[in-house]
């Protein structure tokens, strides 16, 4: 007979305990590795495609390029409470590096301003960026949610998002 170590899929360590059953039956371990982000797992795939991390990137890429809530959870085939409590998670960006601007010393910093459309050197580093919203509710209609998102007009990369309400304060943060 061969025995092979049960490894925690968060921090593959081998240190861990079994620890009961979840409400369907299914094996619960706990991983006994202090820094180990996650304590309990199950060697099972997730019955609720929904609940798989990949699924969950997916949620906020597939939000961030322009598809409301419905839509993401009908092309994920999953539910729409899904997709808004996974948004919701979401840490809110941050439009500066402040690592990196704490660092600076201010009489180091050159500034170019250039008006676009005024020099050769302005367009040739002319950048086009579009800014957007969506919104959904969660609950009831007078609780409405707003996905503010900032998008390079050539790339389509993703520059910043942030989720919030309505109001001129949530867009000058984006």
């Amino acid at each position: 007979m061969i025995l092979t170590p049960i490894r925690c899929p968060h921090c593959q360590d081998v240190n861990i305990c079994r620890n009961g059953r979840t409400s369907t039956g299914k094996q619960r371990y706990i991983c006994k590795n202090p820094e180990c982000p996650y304590r309990t797992f199950t060697l099972e795939a997730h019955l609720y495609y929904g609940s798989r991390k990949e699924v969950k990137e997916k949620i906020v890429t597939i939000a961030v390029n322009g598809s409301g809530v419905r839509d993401t959870a009908r092309t994920l085939k999953i539910s729409p409470v899904t997709v808004l409590s996974e948004l919701k998670k979401q840490k809110k960006t941050e439009n500066v590096n402040r690592k990196v601007l704490n660092q600076i010393n201010p009489e180091d910093v050159e500034v170019a301003i250039y008006q676009v459309g005024n020099s050769e050197i302005a367009k040739s580093s002319a950048k086009k960026a579009e800014a957007d919203e969506m919104h959904s509710f969660v609950g009831n209609k007078s609780n409405k949610r707003w996905l503010w998102h900032a998008i390079d007009h050539n790339s389509g990369q993703v520059l910043a998002y942030i989720l919030g309400n309505r109001q001129d304060e949530v867009f000058i943060e984006l």
